[in-house]
């Protein structure tokens, strides 16, 4: 998606006018990617936040000692789609699981290759058997 260079931070970050990118938020990391710049030169994106507690400002983090595209200039911002669907997954199943597991939730980690939910139980459930059945009949 072409974007526009709207800010770079002295964090070596750029702000674009609009991005494709999911921004670090509840425990998810943020995407990665490239941006695929105007001279053509392509610069990693190795994640994406907000800052100053504004969740419209999309940070996009740069590899170390590159050298970020100036204000005004338009990148293609492009994802690592493999592991925005790989962290899309994990959280689908995290949400599916807090369902099943009528618990309140008391901490929580989303990654790409586990997940964890932890839960406020006073003792673990004598069937877990049927806990997995119910979370794996959710269509």
């Amino acid at each position: 998606m072409p974007a526009t260079v709207t800010e770079v931070t002295a964090d070596g970050g750029m702000v674009l006018d609009r991005t494709v990118f999911y921004a670090a938020s509840g425990e998810q990391p943020g995407d990665s990617g490239h941006l695929q710049c105007g001279n053509g030169s392509a610069l990693a994106v190795t994640t994406a936040t907000h800052t100053d507690g504004d969740k419209t400002r999309i940070v996009h983090i740069a590899a170390d000692g590159k050298p970020l595209p100036a204000i005004g200039e338009v990148a293609t911002a492009r994802l690592d789609w493999e592991q925005r669907y790989r962290l899309m997954r994990m959280h689908s199943a995290l949400h599916l699981l807090s369902i099943t597991f009528a618990f309140p939730i008391t901490g929580r980690s989303i990654g790409t290759q586990k997940g964890r939910l932890d839960f406020a139980m006073p003792e673990i459930p004598e069937d877990l058997a049927a806990l997995e059945s119910s979370l794996n009949a959710i269509p």
